[in-house]
């Protein structure tokens, strides 16, 4: 018996981030499970990143433009609402992934059936004479302790059931940064998450990012504003949670007030730009779903007859 072939979104916004983005689409394009589409989306970069992936003919690859920078949460979920794939994946411009990376944390998944599945992240510096290692994040796993304390907890840089993503409010909460500390915080209540210790993800810390410039840099001004805001509404999650786990309201409900608290901070305008853009996403997604299986064989070698993922691990 032949397993059936689940496609990944593995989506990849960039903004200002063109010197990278090549190695980032390649590292998951290259990957040892093929049905990966790697949807790219130009954030509002005036400068548009497309000469940087120019020659990459693999039908996988989607490019998508927004014409206004919205932040990388926007994007994501744009890339969400229109993705008919049941896994969704994170993958930064400015980084890359292991070959092994998809498969190693779909297996995990599979195995654990849980929501969300990571890996170790290796971490590395930029010099003048290439990637310098540094210390490892989340080498031991998630921070599950103590969840009454908001604090940085799981990257997002994994593989989530797709669904488990939306039923949490989706990608979006109003906020251009640090919104994924809060995202996986909340998962981490309501759901179920794996982990490996194995660094199938590579993160390149550049001054210039979100998580380290002077502007919104970890201890920026705007850092510790939006963090005081999302620690006030993690709070009243946490409160909810506290009833969750005495059993005085459903796993639904709860889910459902997780859900509600996000989304009041989404504007009307946002979510309908939302709804607009992967409308326009979805048809370039259901169009490339038709690339047969000959195609994919010979983009990557795949055997024509499917192998179960736990197979396919064992001959990796």
């Amino acid at each position: 018996m032949t397993a059936k072939k689940h496609w990944v979104t593995a989506c990849i916004p960039t903004y200002r981030c063109t010197r990278y983005l090549r190695g980032a689409v390649l590292s998951l394009l290259n990957q040892t499970y093929p049905f990966v589409r790697v949807v790219v989306i130009n954030d509002g970069d005036p400068n548009p990143p497309w000469p940087a992936l120019a020659g990459i003919t693999d039908p996988r690859l989607i490019r998508f433009d927004l014409r206004e920078n919205r932040g990388p949460y926007f994007a994501l979920a744009i890339a969400l609402e229109a993705t008919p794939d049941p896994y969704f994946l994170i993958q930064d411009a400015d980084d890359w992934s292991e070959p092994t990376r998809v498969v190693t944390l779909m297996q995990i998944l599979q195995r654990d059936g849980s929501n969300y599945a990571f890996s170790t992240l290796a971490q590395f510096y930029e010099t003048p004479s290439g990637p310098a290692p540094t210390f490892p994040l989340f080498p031991n796993g998630p921070d599950s302790a103590d969840l009454a304390e908001f604090r940085n907890r799981i990257p997002h840089h994994g593989l989530f059931q797709s669904e488990a993503i939306r039923q949490l409010g989706g990608y979006y909460g109003g906020f251009r940064f640090g919104y994924d500390m809060f995202m996986t915080s909340c998962l981490l209540m309501a759901g179920s998450v794996s982990w490996t210790p194995q660094a199938l993800y590579c993160r390149r810390l550049l001054p210039s990012s979100l998580s380290h410039s002077t502007a919104t840099g970890w201890r920026s001004t705007k850092r510790q504003m939006v963090r005081a805001e999302m620690s006030e509404l993690y709070g009243h999650i946490f409160s909810e949670y506290q009833r969750f786990i005495a059993r005085q309201i459903s796993d639904r409900h709860f889910l459902q007030l997780i859900r509600w608290r996000i989304q009041c901070r989404v504007s009307a305008d946002d979510a309908h730009t939302i709804k607009v853009h992967a409308a326009i996403l979805r048809r370039a997604m259901i169009a490339q779903s038709a690339i047969d299986d000959k195609k994919i064989h010979h983009l990557t070698g795949w055997p024509t007859k499917r192998l179960p993922v736990m197979e396919l691990v064992k001959r990796i």
